[in-house]
């Protein structure tokens, strides 16, 4: 008996011992992918009427982007684009930058422009949303993405608890997302699949 007990409890310490051993390797990792994690935002952000010919665009500017993460941003990519019924909402020319240093900013010179006459008249609110994507040192793809909402300039409205980044324009919601490359690969070959592919489309 005396036996019996000293061999179970060496089976019970050598599974603890695999289970903090593995816990230790998972938080070693997710260490790792924290330290090279980037954060790129928008920043100097701005609104104008460009006058073309006879016509006004109205544009949401913005004039650099910045990396506050702690690693360095690779292939980013930022898209503003938008669109409903097949009517444009929103435009802009997708911009693409090969590397930004954390700590390291990035002039540019953004233009979003607003189309108006395909806003729903009975609100008259234009959502913006604008995706940026880059990538870690570590296989990782990095999805922020920025929820505004515009009204003309010549409207009065306010949003409660929201910034306001340009005049008449509100940031409502900030967020941003991390995927392995593996879950990337597994989401695109299971959208493949007759049966079940409809559920991957567009999905991380």
């Amino acid at each position: 008996m005396p036996n019996d007990f000293a061999s179970l409890w060496s089976a019970v310490a050598a599974t603890f011992s695999a289970v903090a051993a593995l816990t230790m390797m998972f938080i070693h990792r997710r260490n790792m992918i924290d330290a090279a994690s980037p954060e790129v935002i928008i920043e100097g952000w701005g609104r104008k009427i460009l006058r073309v010919g006879e016509t006004e665009k109205d544009v949401l500017t913005f004039a650099k982007i910045s990396n506050v993460g702690k690693g360095s941003a690779f292939d980013i990519c930022i898209n503003a684009t938008d669109s409903i019924n097949e009517r444009p909402l929103t435009a802009s020319s997708t911009r693409s930058f090969p590397i930004i240093p954390s700590g390291k900013e990035i002039a540019v010179n953004g233009e979003i422009f607003l189309f108006w006459k395909n806003v729903n008249k009975d609100h008259g609110m234009l959502p913006i949303k604008i995706t940026i994507s880059c990538w870690s040192s570590k296989n990782y793809r990095y999805d922020t993405v920025y929820n505004l909402m515009a009204i003309e300039l010549k409207q009065f409205a306010a949003f409660a608890g929201a910034s306001e980044v340009a005049p008449h324009i509100w940031l409502m919601i900030r967020s941003a997302k991390s995927y392995p490359v593996w879950k990337l690969k597994l989401n695109e070959y299971c959208s493949t699949l007759p049966a079940i592919g409809r559920f991957f489309t567009d999905s991380k």
